[in-house]
């Protein structure tokens, strides 16, 4: 009675859980104390009935162990350390210093890991927000906010994203689905009002269009810059890697295995081109693809890039157009909507290089169309 009260459910409710419980195996005992009242205890010493691992699995949950680590201050992780001291104790002195030896050639960096044993307490409650579908009011501090502001959530699920967790929930003052880091989350109290959570509500699901952690509404377009030094352009002769990229470009042509040559002159996507003239890569080329009587595309993904212009460049159109090669239109589409992108501009760019026609593949069979 106590139970159903506290939890706002019947007792029919918490009866037919707790028999759930018991039936799926949870270590659930009765004891029936003075005047006959009731009571169910979780017995967290009772092991598994029958749980046993090969050595390999021993092993491999051990030297796993530190995979867990993100999760600490967690409901899991008291648990989980317990099981690794169980594993531990199963193995031999000899086994554990070759496994130590062994682990040491894993490392897994810690940078930008959270540490959550001081809100253990906190995640718990939001756990237990999020099973029993109650309104959790929580006090929050975003990362460009000055203050912490405190208002009601509907809490879905929690995600480990980048050694970090993250609360997903509804926001009923905002009428939108939210994201929260738990690191920002400074209190939660539990609220008796309950919700209902969409049937079809899924993280996986929802995360599916998301940049990270990061979830907005419709299509978001983030620009990403590399540095010098991880994109490793300068440890290039620019020359150089033309030289080397266009040999491999020609070796493709010569292999017989391609219907089309893609975005012929892609090495050009960030803006890097060797100083002075490089006709002559170009030229080369056009007369291996001739030799071949293999296609060139014309690629408008080019115009969305650094770049800012087509796969191939005007010259090396014009080049092309001059040795009677075949021309290809692509749009190098990811999604839908970039299907046929800029192929009005591609086909006035076609024509003014020298081209009447273009060629099309069905079942790798060429047909050719007037422009």
């Amino acid at each position: 009675k106590q139970m159903a009260e506290e939890l706002g459910v019947s007792q029919k409710t918490i009866r037919r859980d707790l028999e759930t419980f018991q039936q799926v195996g949870f270590p659930i005992r009765q004891t029936t104390g003075q005047f006959g009242r009731k009571q169910w205890h979780l017995d967290a010493s009772r092991e598994a009935p029958g749980l046993s691992f090969a050595f390999d699995e021993a092993v491999a949950l051990y030297l796993g162990q530190h995979l867990l680590e993100p999760l600490a201050g967690t409901v899991f992780w008291e648990a989980s350390r317990r099981a690794f001291r169980k594993i531990r104790a199963s193995l031999s002195t000899e086994a554990l210093r070759y496994i130590d030896l062994f682990a040491a050639l894993f490392h897994q960096t810690a940078r930008g890991t959270s540490d959550y044993s001081r809100k253990a307490e906190m995640i718990d409650r939001l756990v237990q927000a999020i099973e029993d579908r109650r309104q959790a009011f929580i006090t929050y501090r975003s990362l460009q906010a000055t203050e912490s502001v405190s208002y009601p959530i509907y809490p879905y699920g929690i995600i480990l994203h980048h050694g970090s967790l993250y609360l997903v929930g509804y926001a009923p003052d905002h009428e939108e689905i939210r994201h929260w880091k738990i690191d920002r989350v400074e209190e939660v109290t539990l609220e008796e009002l309950r919700f209902q959570r969409p049937d079809d509500f899924d993280l996986r699901d929802h995360l599916s269009g998301s940049f990270g952690i990061y979830h907005g509404e419709g299509e978001v377009h983030v620009k990403i810059r590399f540095s010098a030094e991880v994109a490793r352009y300068d440890d290039w002769d620019i020359a150089e890697l033309y030289e080397r990229y266009f040999a491999v470009v020609r070796e493709a042509i010569r292999s017989r295995l391609f219907d089309v040559v893609g975005h012929v002159d892609l090495i050009k996507k960030f803006g890097h081109r060797p100083a002075g003239d490089w006709s002559h890569l170009a030229d080369a080329v056009c007369e291996e693809a001739a030799r071949y009587d293999t296609p060139i595309e014309l690629n408008t993904a080019g115009f969305d890039k650094p770049v800012g212009e087509q796969y191939a460049a005007e010259p090396f159109l014009r080049r092309c157009a001059e040795a009677g090669l075949p021309l290809v239109f692509g749009s190098d589409a990811h999604r839908p909507s970039e299907v046929g992108r800029h192929f009005a501009r591609a086909v006035r760019l076609a024509k003014a290089a020298g081209f009447h026609t273009c060629a099309w593949y069905q079942a790798r069979r060429r047909s050719v169309i007037p422009l």
